[in-house]
């Protein structure tokens, strides 16, 4: 049974302002995840300027440790109620951002890799890991004509049949490359994860999956 412990948030605006209420979210091979993270604040005036761009970090209570990390692409004041304010943040993985600008570039005598590598040195906030074992030839010529940066490597991802996700720790998330099952592995606790089938009770304390549905 897991541990009874109180979530953790990090955010720019230190401990005492936001309080955590909820995080709903979604994750996916080869997309952006986006989660949203509830709030609640004595404060009915929060500057969401002092929020969007920065780090959100959440701890959740399981054990072992379980952290959600992103950016703040959004930030609002959802309601007000009994003199408490509720707001909410949507976070991104920093590559999320790569698809707010276009670009008209030509890459010669480079692979695919070495061609999304250079992409993302751009960004000081890029977090990235290889876990590569094919080998991609080098292109003569590469054009990156009137694209985002995000659609241009994702472009060139898919066509070496390069995957990639995301992995969180405290205050970071960090860009995994692949392109094999075999460099896969576990989140720490998860080897094996119960599924709850149709009719079977439910458990607060377990986690499970619920529904499984075949890939196309």
């Amino acid at each position: 049974m897991p541990n009874e412990r109180a979530t953790v948030v990090q955010t720019p605006l230190g401990a005492e302002l936001l309080t955590f209420t909820h995080l709903v979210g979604r994750d996916e091979i080869s997309r952006c995840f986006a989660h949203t993270v509830g709030f609640v604040s004595t404060n009915h005036n929060v500057d969401p300027l002092k929020m969007l761009g920065g780090a959100v970090s959440v701890e959740g209570e399981s054990d072992p440790k379980r952290w959600f990390s992103g950016l703040v692409s959004e930030f609002r004041l959802t309601r007000i109620e009994d003199r408490l304010a509720y707001y909410e943040a949507v976070i991104r993985p920093w590559l999320w951002f790569l698809g707010n600008t276009t670009d008209c570039r030509i890459f010669q005598n480079m692979t695919a890799v070495e061609i999304v590598e250079k992409i993302f040195s751009k960004y000081g906030t890029a977090k990235f890991e290889k876990r590569l074992q094919g080998s991609y030839p080098s292109r003569e010529y590469c054009v990156q004509y009137d694209e985002s940066d995000l659609d241009f490597v994702q472009r060139l991802m898919e066509h070496e049949g390069i995957f990639y996700f995301f992995e969180y720790d405290e205050g970071k998330h960090t860009l995994i490359l692949c392109d094999a099952m075999s460099k896969l592995k576990a989140a720490p606790g998860y080897d094996k994860v119960l599924y709850n089938f149709e009719g079977q009770g439910s458990r607060r304390d377990v986690e499970y999956i619920t529904e499984w549905v075949p890939g196309s």
